[in-house]
């Protein structure tokens, strides 16, 4: 033995906390370089106390170094295992270089989690170290939601009065490529033309709007919705600026997916 913690079947509340305080700091000295004045136990707090740690003792990604830290904790977690280490502590820092304040938060704390298993599972049967594909996965899908909405928070900022929905969802696994959805909706079917014409207002400020933004998207997806129908169309990025005005948008129309609302 090297002096570790005792195996148990299921770890508590306080073993994970013993293991996180005694090998944590070394493993993040070890794969990252980072010397940590304090210990995350989450991605709220360093300790039981109420004292909330800084950004430094976290360790940081952004959209440039993505491969580099997936790699990194891949290494760290196949070392972590030996330690009942489940988790690693990151700090991502966007760079979307949006002015509002009230934009969403630029740095968001992501808890990312080494190993596929079930509660209550036995340690080495039940835990499967995540591949090095997977962590990235896991940083897109987390750090993606935050920067989804801070773009959408810009976005409505500088068009108060659009009425619609515009989101972004990155659906790679990286994320510097996106796809774009705007959606209207009205309230009786006599109103298509008011959807139709919402859309294409909405489309041209989306095409004017995400050149602003350090990101690529790929595809943008329309949509209308009464209180009877629904269509929608796909415009993939080599024909995103084909749409050059309402009557291009609702001859796109003419060939959409139509659904049925049911009354």
């Amino acid at each position: 033995m090297d002096g570790g913690l005792p195996l148990r079947r299921q770890l508590s509340n306080n073993y994970e906390e013993t293991a996180q305080k005694k090998y944590y700091p070394l493993l993040v000295k070890k794969y990252f370089g980072i010397e940590l004045q304090d210990i995350p136990m989450s991605i709220y707090r360093g300790t039981r106390s109420s004292r909330e740690i800084s950004d430094e003792n976290y360790v940081a990604v952004n959209r440039a170094n993505l491969d580099e830290i997936a790699s990194k904790a891949k290494a760290f977690f196949s070392e972590a295992e030996s330690h009942r280490l489940k988790q690693l502590f990151l700090r991502f820092e966007d760079d979307l270089g949006v002015s509002s304040e009230d934009a969403g938060i630029a740095i968001q704390r992501l808890e990312l989690p080494g190993f596929d298993f079930k509660v209550g599972e036995h340690w080495k049967k039940g835990f499967r170290l995540l591949s090095e594909e997977e962590l990235k996965q896991k940083i897109v899908s987390q750090a993606g939601r935050g920067i989804a909405d801070r773009v959408a928070y810009t976005f409505d900022t500088e068009y108060p009065d659009f009425s619609g929905n515009f989101a972004i969802k990155f659906t790679g696994n990286d994320l510097n490529s996106f796809e774009a959805y705007v959606s209207a909706h009205t309230i009786t079917a006599e109103k298509r033309e008011d959807a139709l014409a919402e859309i294409y207002e909405a489309y041209t400020r989306v095409i004017m709007f995400i050149p602003k933004m350090p990101l690529n998207m790929t595809a943008l997806h329309l949509k209308y919705e009464t209180n009877t129908e629904t269509e929608s169309v796909t415009l993939k990025k080599e024909e995103i600026s084909k749409v050059s005005s309402l009557a291009a948008l609702k001859e796109l129309f003419k060939h959409s997916q139509q659904t049925v609302n049911p009354r």
